[in-house]
């Protein structure tokens, strides 16, 4: 930056200026009829230089050089390091991360790399992101982070960052792929209302925005809590290109089915995932596909419906008991008498010998043990537990019954000594210890 130190108002420098010039002119004339042409001209340049230098004393200009102060800031290099950095669209059919890895490699004093140059002027961080931001690894070569590509979320943290000096300028090398999270838009908004600026490198070829879409066929299901659920999934591709994902529907507990799916270019296929819902009332489902390299709309990825279930039309009880006792025969002759319930039982007879009822619709038969898988505790809307069967459940039996009240929502009841109950079922038993003595 440049301008005028002087004191003096510019006008009266202006005036004394042209009164200055007058003056020269008119004392030039003057000495001509006395002196020689070329007398006249080198004396007229020896003022005029004099005036100039006078000008300049009065003027005083300056010149203004800022640099910044090294400490005062600090600037944040973000890397990316994302599955999409992998794609091998650079000059000699090199991957995107070659680029990073050339703008961080030491180059030494003749040569410096992008990273040396600007650490000469600012305290540079250097961080590596996909989902998240990580500082960057030293003395090994970037490698690929796991995860997807929010950048977005990885430029919020800087902004939000209050360790160390202010945040004072960013720097994005990338290819732009941003698949999760909140939009770089909407954060660099936030950026720019600070006046802090971003600047981006960017890495690859650019190809034409495509997207994959998922939705479900309808927006409302409707089922019966215990029995097969069908959803109808739709998912559309807008690539000039085939592609390969993977679908996953999820309920409130987690993941209930999975598949590859693979579409062709313009192409749109219609999945049907059968689930099936171990609660009643209104359920949410989502289907979202993992997002594919280009794909530019993210919010496309994934879809909700909801799920009316309603409650079957029996209440299914299954009893475990350590020998054919009372509590069994009383069930039984409830159930007789209430025709909405429906009872399976198994029953130990002997130190390997169980007897089962109700368990495979209307047959009987022998087992070898108490049951141990989650889905056939699933099937039940309550399980009454004798205590003294408790030693013969084992630990996978015990499991499958603590999923059956945490995750299945179903009731349990247990009946007689519970002094041998396990750790993980007193969790889900209000249980007590007697008092001593």
């Amino acid at each position: 930056m440049s301008g005028l130190g002087t004191p003096i108002a510019w006008f009266l420098i202006l005036g004394w200026g042209l009164l200055a010039l007058l003056l020269l002119g008119l004392r030039h004339r003057s000495l001509q009829p006395a002196l020689g042409y070329r007398s006249v001209w080198g004396l007229t340049l020896l003022r005029g230089a004099s005036l100039v230098l006078v000008a300049v004393l009065l003027l005083q200009p300056y010149r203004e050089q800022r640099r910044p102060d090294r400490e005062a800031f600090r600037a944040v290099v973000l890397l990316d390091t994302s599955a999409s950095m992998t794609v091998s669209d650079l000059s000699g059919g090199r991957p995107r991360l070659e680029a990073v890895r050339a703008a961080v490699a030491p180059g030494g004093a003749s040569s410096p790399s992008l990273l040396e140059r600007l650490d000469q002027t600012a305290r540079l961080e250097a961080r590596v992101f996909a989902d998240r931001s990580r500082p960057m690894p030293s003395g090994v070569p970037v490698a690929v982070t796991p995860g997807r590509t929010a950048l977005g979320e990885v430029l919020a943290e800087a902004l939000e960052e209050s360790a160390g000096p202010p945040l004072g300028a960013v720097l994005v090398l990338s290819d732009g792929c941003s698949n999760d999270g909140r939009a770089p838009t909407e954060v660099a908004k936030l950026f720019r209302s600070r006046g802090i600026p971003i600047s981006c490198v960017g890495i690859g070829e650019h190809r034409q925005a495509g997207d994959l879409r998922v939705r479900f066929a309808a927006e409302r299901y409707r089922g019966r809590k215990g029995e097969p659920l069908e959803l109808a999934v739709l998912l559309e591709n807008h690539f000039d290109h085939a592609v390969s994902t993977r679908l996953a529907v999820r309920d409130d507990q987690g993941v209930v089915a999975e598949r590859e799916v693979s579409l062709a270019a313009g192409a749109s296929v219609r999945e049907t995932i059968a689930v099936t819902p171990w609660r009643a009332g209104f359920l949410s489902y989502s289907a979202r596909v993992e997002p594919v390299d280009g794909d530019q709309q993210p919010d496309t990825d994934i879809d909700v419906a909801g799920a009316e279930i309603s409650e079957p039309e029996h209440f299914e009880v299954l009893f475990l008991g350590a020998h054919l006792g009372w509590e069994y025969r009383f069930l039984r002759g409830l159930c007789e008498a209430h025709p909405q319930l429906r009872l399976a039982a198994v029953i130990q007879t002997g130190p390997a010998s169980f007897y089962q009822t109700g368990l495979n619709g209307d047959a009987e038969g022998r087992l070898e043990g108490f049951p141990t898988s989650p889905e056939v505790f699933h099937r039940f809307d309550a399980v009454v537990l004798d205590g003294r069967a408790i030693g013969a459940l084992g630990d996978a039996g015990a499991a499958a019954l603590v999923g059956f009240v945490d995750r299945r929502g179903g009731g349990l009841l247990v009946v007689g000594p519970t002094a041998d109950l396990p750790e993980s079922l007193r969790e889900v038993v209000p249980v007590l210890p007697a008092p001593a003595g």
